[in-house]
């Protein structure tokens, strides 16, 4: 019976399609499979490969921030690239500043389906982009108050104006205090305002209105080559009233004190003024082309009183080429400078004050027709009538111009 039911089974064609079909469909179920799985992996690269890019380009524009390590910069380049980078992976990110390139490196771990069949471990699948990089400086800052901290780190009184048409004015102070225009004649027009805190008062007199954000600007010059200083070749140097004198270079130990209605010419070359003031009394004219002012040591300041005429041109070599004044960044800052302006005010070069504060009172249109005007200083407080005159001129080249001045900008480009 047994060898007949066989037979019979033997015999019997019915349901041979379908078993055929099912054995026949298996290679393509599984090549569709494979299909599959390729195009899954090629989505995951390509959305990978994307966020790379973005990333990279996000990481660059870090190497903007001022005042940053070449560490600090591939750290902050790692966070954006991580904070991007949301899905499970190993990022790494390396900078070459030698080269200006930046690659970022992601990988990922992709479990396939059907070719899990084949090849039961994970794939690993890893994408690179690389972005090099242009450092170009613009719009530079030629008034700049660095004080991070206070109220009123930046104020005008009476009708005190500042014109800057072709550079920048930066306050550093984080107070939304921090500016305040005192008085209904003051105004700020400049090429660019930056404020990192915010404005007391006057605001609608600011043009442009300030940027709506602004990151602090780290002292430029706190780092800055400083000339050497010998042994003093003056003590306390003084010149009477009404005197007419012609003074040369050289140390000026404990000061340099100008009496009312004095005439005094500075010959070209470094004055080092080194535990003193360098002040004046009454209607002193001073006149330096060529001259600059290094102030280092204890109670070191500027203090020229109202009526003072000044017009000095900067060095145009040596280590503080460009500067007028020049306060050592690591000399006594417990003294506040003053000066005054006038009509006749002219200086051509930058007057750095670092972190010691500064008045400055005026009348008048001061420092009208110089192309180069730069001032800094801890905090800044303009008195009087005066409309000053401050500009950065990108044709100037008389003196040396700092690129410090400048902000820097990164300009990418992805090259893989």
């Amino acid at each position: 019976m047994a060898t007949g039911l066989l037979r019979k089974f033997l015999r019997d064609r019915r349901g041979n399609f379908a078993f055929t079909f099912a054995l026949t469909s298996l290679p393509i179920l599984f090549s569709a499979g494979l299909a599959l799985d390729y195009s899954m992996i090629q989505l995951e690269r390509w959305e990978l490969q994307a966020t790379a890019d973005s990333s990279a380009f996000y990481a660059v524009k870090e190497l903007e921030k001022a005042g940053k390590t070449e560490s600090d910069l591939l750290k902050d380049a790692g966070d954006v690239v991580e904070s991007n980078f949301t899905i499970p992976g190993a990022v790494e990110v390396n900078l070459d500043t030698e080269v200006n390139l930046l690659s970022v490196r992601l990988t990922k771990q992709y479990q396939p389906t059907f070719l899990a069949l084949i090849h039961p471990d994970p794939l690993t699948i890893g994408v690179v982009a690389e972005v090099t990089y242009n450092e170009v400086y613009t719009g530079a800052k030629c008034f700049v108050s660095l004080s991070e901290t206070g109220k009123g780190v930046f104020n005008l009184n009476g009708n005190a104006v500042i014109d800057a048409p072709t550079c920048g004015v930066q306050v550093n102070s984080n107070s939304p205090d921090a500016v305040d225009l005192n008085g209904s004649g003051t105004e700020i027009t400049a090429q660019s305002n930056c404020f990192v805190g915010g404005v007391q008062s006057g605001l609608s007199r600011i043009r442009p209105q300030p940027m709506d954000e602004c990151p602090v600007l780290p002292d430029p010059f706190d780092e800055y080559a400083l000339p050497s200083v010998g042994s003093c070749d003056h003590y306390d140097f003084k010149i009477n009233a009404n005197a007419s004198a012609t003074m040369r270079d050289g140390v000026y130990c404990g000061g340099i004190d100008i009496g009312s209605g004095a005439n005094v010419t500075f010959e070209p070359g470094l004055y080092v003024i080194k535990n003193g003031v360098f002040k004046t009394t009454g209607s002193a004219m001073l006149n330096g082309d060529g001259v600059s002012f290094f102030f280092t040591g204890n109670d070191i300041a500027v203090n020229f009183s109202g009526g003072t005429t000044y017009r000095f041109v900067a060095m145009d070599d040596g280590p503080i080429a460009g500067f007028i004044f020049f306060f050592d960044p690591d000399g006594d800052t417990s003294k506040a400078s003053a000066i005054s302006g006038n009509s006749s005010t002219y200086f051509e070069g930058i007057l750095y004050f670092g972190r010691r504060d500064l008045t400055v009172n005026g009348e008048g249109t001061v420092n009208t027709n110089s192309p180069f005007s730069v001032l800094f200083a801890n905090t800044i407080t303009l008195n009087g009538n005066a409309d000053i005159h401050l500009k950065v001129d990108t044709k100037y080249k008389d003196l040396p111009v700092p690129e410090e001045l400048y902000t820097k900008a990164i300009s990418p480009r992805l090259v893989k």
